[in-house]
């Protein structure tokens, strides 16, 4: 069972610097925590998160300073990981992120260059890009690749039949394209193909959903 909420937790989810030791305190106490006002994150405090002994969910949702080290020490922390705060990323975080294990929510980030979406899809986590708003043939055939058990790009309203094939044959077990309303006839078709679940927001039922065979 996962341990209760305290003061301490609760005051380190305020703060605007986060110290090795105040990290480890979070990690050895197993607590989920949203660090809320926190803009940097440090290597060595992010090193402290290695210390969990089961999942947990980290979020930063103002975090926009991150190094490719202190990434690499997420990555490595057994954590679920919403990173909403970055809205962009250079070519060494997208590696780093790309060994996340569980949970990578990446939803602030607005474009990726082809090798970044390539780096990211190695990542065996839940991959969330709802902050691209526009795909291309080449960056669906990048983001195909990912593997996790879920991709979800629901800041796309829609999608051209190119980047459709190319999403079609994602890895992962489901594709999420909650942006996408009242999916034409066509597109779903062309999904038809991918080995999962397809979702897509519809009015009605909030959700469309395509078992694949």
């Amino acid at each position: 069972m996962t341990p209760s909420r305290n003061d301490a937790t609760s005051s380190l989810e305020h703060a605007q610097s986060l110290t090795p030791a105040q990290a480890r305190r979070v990690a050895e106490r197993g607590q989920s925590c949203c660090f809320s006002h926190l803009t940097t994150l440090h290597e060595q405090a992010a090193r402290e998160f290695k210390r969990f002994e089961f999942a947990v969910e980290l979020s930063f949702p103002v975090l926009t300073h991150l190094s490719p080290a202190a990434a690499t020490c997420l990555a490595e922390a057994p954590a679920l990981l919403k990173l909403t705060g970055l809205t962009r990323l250079t070519d060494a975080l997208a590696r780093a992120l790309g060994q996340a294990p569980f949970w990578l929510d990446l939803g602030g980030v607005t474009t990726l260059t082809i090798q970044q979406a390539r780096w990211l899809a190695e990542s065996p986590a839940w991959l969330s890009l709802r902050g691209l708003t526009a795909m291309t043939p080449p960056l669906a055939a990048a983001l195909a690749r990912h593997r996790g058990p879920g991709l979800s790009l629901g800041g796309l309203s829609g999608l051209s039949p190119a980047c459709a094939e190319r999403l079609a044959k994602h890895k992962g077990e489901c594709l999420r394209l909650a942006g996408v309303k009242n999916p034409p006839a066509t597109l779903r078709a062309i999904l038809a193909a991918h080995r999962g679940k397809v979702l897509f927001y519809e009015p009605a039922r909030y959700a469309y959903t395509h078992e694949g065979d």
